[in-house]
């Protein structure tokens, strides 16, 4: 069965830019210029302007906050234009003006059971075994039964302010969850790397 946004090469799965407000008209119209030319994608309008993809759940959100503006791009909407050729002519918008990358995911997936992995994790995590910086990285999990029964869930390293933080989790329970389709053993390993908010 063929596993929606399945990635056995690392790939970004979320990015997060800021700007000051003086370029963020000038980047919204740049990257909305290349969104337009994704098949499929929709521009709306309301509290959070964005582009969207809605078979997909892609995003790309922009908005104004505390003197500058923030562009959001979901794994989804970076896999699509990827997919049609878009994503450098994206980035490249992205480039053209003064920003910060303030948030950048990367995501790495594997097809093998989340559980066995997940409980080796916690346990070196709790040996003090996994760093992200010099220090070791504290660990904190939830679990739940899964689809068969056994124990499974998310492993967390770093703290959900830390500028880095890992994690890995049961990507199988997570889609059946949404979807009820069972997609088979999926386990998902996630980079978040966050800098400073600003201009």
């Amino acid at each position: 069965m063929i596993r929606p946004g399945f990635s056995l090469t690392p790939r970004a799965d979320f990015l997060s830019v800021t700007c000051s407000r003086d370029h963020g008209a000038l980047m919204w119209d740049g990257v909305s210029s290349v969104l337009s030319e994704l098949p499929g994608s929709s521009l709306v309008s309301g509290d959070l302007v964005g582009w969207t993809l809605p078979n997909s759940g892609g995003f790309v959100g922009f908005r104004e906050m505390r003197g500058i503006c923030k562009l959001d791009t979901t794994g989804s909407m970076l896999v699509a234009l990827s997919q049609h050729n878009l994503l450098g002519a994206f980035l490249q918008e992205l480039g053209d003006s003064p920003h910060r990358v303030t948030r950048l995911d990367a995501c790495l997936d594997s097809p093998r059971s989340a559980p066995p992995i997940l409980r080796r994790l916690y346990s070196l995590g709790r040996k003090g075994k996994v760093q992200l910086s010099r220090k070791a990285a504290p660990v904190t999990r939830i679990m739940a039964p899964g689809l068969d029964g056994v124990e499974t869930g998310s492993v967390y390293f770093g703290s959900r302010r830390a500028t880095v933080q890992a994690k890995a989790y049961d990507k199988r329970q997570e889609r059946y969850d949404k979807t009820g389709v069972d997609y088979g053993p999926w386990t998902r390993y996630e980079l978040t790397v966050r800098g400073q908010v600003g201009a």
